[in-house]
């Protein structure tokens, strides 16, 4: 997987997650902007990895917080923009969802 589809996305607790938009968007991008200031609500679904080709899971409704612009290096050098948001559900998943992508070792 080369750096420019690279995910650098992970679920937080059960209200949030942390994602990176796909790589060239800015936060001057239209739908980058739309999605930042609240024009927008985003639907997420998640897959654990790429060998689960058809089972995603939709985990809900969501509007994203914090917007940063980030940056990636390709394979070749070069630096690629990228947008790191923190999208939140009005509603928390389901703890076992949580625990199937989050998985917490107990003693």
């Amino acid at each position: 997987m080369s750096a420019s589809t690279a995910c650098g996305d992970w679920l937080i607790d059960q209200f949030s997650t942390q994602w990176l938009t796909r790589s060239r968007p800015t936060l001057a991008s239209a739908e980058v902007a739309a999605i930042v200031l609240g024009g927008v609500e985003i639907d997420i679904s998640v897959k654990k990895d790429d060998a689960q080709v058809a089972d995603f899971y939709y985990l809900g409704r969501a509007f994203a917080e914090g917007a940063t612009q980030k940056s990636l290096l390709d394979g070749e050098g070069s630096v690629l923009p990228v947008v790191e948001m923190t999208p939140r559900w009005r509603n928390p998943i389901d703890m076992a969802l949580f625990d199937y992508f989050q998985p917490v070792l107990t003693v």
